[in-house]
């Protein structure tokens, strides 16, 4: 058999690409729900949809971004189950993407890479749905570390109901309103200091 060996290994930090577009003349209060490209993003999305009329706090607009590999039948059935909905709007991906983060007041997403890094930059208060079908661990490993850190808050994936998504953005937005939340900082120099390393 063959071994690997690995030496002189070291923490670098997140690695960010640096698209720093947070600077935004937009103050409306929203609810921002993404899904990177959003090919596995219909569960989410049509269960936010169902969960607005479902909350206590529904003033304010809830944006939902999608993502540009949504299928055309997912985007059809959003669009049918937003029609008599109130507040919701349905868009394409946006360069300024960070700048809705950074204003809104809530974030709802998977936990993808990007994601977490946007989340991380703009200093969102955020629930994230980390996909896991098909034994997927990657995502829910992400989320759980930042959890840990007081960084985010995770709805597994398998308890994923319009129900209980209406009660914990209730919970988030209430906690937001009484000062509770408290974020840990992040190292997000991880590309410079690989290259350091390098």
């Amino acid at each position: 058999g063959s071994e690997m060996c690995i030496r002189d290994s070291s923490y670098t930090g997140y690695v960010d690409g640096g698209k720093d577009n947070i600077d935004s003349d937009n103050t409306e209060s929203e609810l921002v729900v993404s899904a990177g490209g959003g090919a596995v993003a219909e569960t989410l999305f049509l269960n936010v949809i169902k969960a607005k009329d479902l909350c206590k706090n529904t003033r304010g607009k809830w944006r939902l971004m999608l993502g540009p590999n949504l299928s055309m039948q997912a985007l059809e059935k959003l669009r049918l189950a937003a029609n008599d909905q109130k507040d919701i709007l349905l868009e394409p991906a946006r360069t300024d993407f960070r700048s809705l983060l950074q204003h809104c007041k809530l974030s709802v997403s998977q936990a993808g890479y990007n994601t977490i890094m946007d989340i991380l930059v703009t200093g969102v208060e955020s629930l994230v749905v980390p996909y896991s079908v098909g034994g997927e661990t990657e995502q829910s490993m992400r989320a759980e570390l930042l959890e840990d850190q007081g960084r985010l808050q995770i709805l597994p994936e398998h308890n994923l109901t319009p129900e209980i998504l209406a009660v914990k953005i209730d919970q988030m937005l209430e906690d937001q309103q009484n000062n509770i939340s408290k974020h840990a900082s992040f190292d997000l120099n991880g590309a410079i200091r690989t290259a350091e390393q390098l």
